[in-house]
């Protein structure tokens, strides 16, 4: 019986389909101090209409965006965009003061709403969202952002009994990871993706355990401010 149940029931997850008919044209979004805005392009590739609904949050992916408070408008909030038509977003800064030492991160979200339609027994209906930064950048900043990723100082630790890398950015800007990979003894460690915020750090996870010798090394891409990525490599210190 538990098995049938089962069986069903994963007949039914790869019956529903999620398409993202709608895109954002771009990966990522710089704020330069002083703009007096940004636009975004959306573009809807499907051959029926979107409703998209759009907003900002400033890190929690759960907040709800009726509640989300951030120094940011984007208009417009909600809309429709015909098919293989575009819209453009206007992101507005509010003149809420930021740091002015260091880049402020913040997302913006993009919900496609699916059309009120009748659906078949044996499939889901599911609303796609779509989730980019936006990298608010203060004029002035010492350095290049092109160099942050190299300046980032990485460390071997060990944390509930598991080793954690430990990337440490001294630089004021966010730096954007694709891909780490902790190499040690011939072995190449997957360690996931993420970001480190200026003067701060960041914890990666190593996909096993590595024998640590003095030639350990992280090799790792990083994302520039149009997405692409840049390898680089960096040398690893224990703690």
């Amino acid at each position: 019986m538990l098995k049938s149940f089962l069986v069903s029931l994963a007949a039914l997850l790869l019956a529903g389909t999620a398409h993202a008919s709608v895109v954002i044209g771009t990966t990522r979004v710089i704020y330069p101090a002083g703009a007096a805005e940004v636009t975004v392009q959306v573009l809807n590739r499907d051959p029926t209409p979107a409703l998209l609904q759009v907003w900002l949050d400033d890190g929690d992916a759960a907040a709800d965006p009726q509640a989300i408070q951030v120094p940011f408008l984007v208009s417009p909030a909600m809309f429709r965009v015909e098919a293989d038509k575009g819209q453009a977003l206007r992101i507005m800064h509010t003149g809420e003061p930021l740091a002015s030492d260091r880049e402020s991160l913040f997302w913006l979200n993009m919900l496609q709403i699916p059309p009120r339609a009748e659906v078949p027994a044996n499939q889901l209906q599911m609303a796609i969202r779509t989730r980019i930064k936006l990298m608010y950048r203060p004029q002035g900043l010492p350095g290049k952002v092109a160099e942050a990723p190299a300046g980032v100082r990485w460390r071997l630790v060990s944390e509930g009994g598991r080793q954690v890398l430990l990337a440490d950015n001294p630089s004021p800007y966010v730096v954007n990871l694709g891909e780490v990979n902790l190499v040690s003894g011939g072995r190449a460690l997957q360690a996931g993706a993420g970001h480190v915020l200026p003067f701060a750090q960041a914890r990666f996870f190593p996909d096993g355990t590595a024998s640590m010798g003095a030639n350990a090394s992280v090799r790792y891409i990083a994302l520039d401010d149009y997405g692409a990525g840049r390898p680089g490599e960096a040398q690893v210190g224990m703690l």
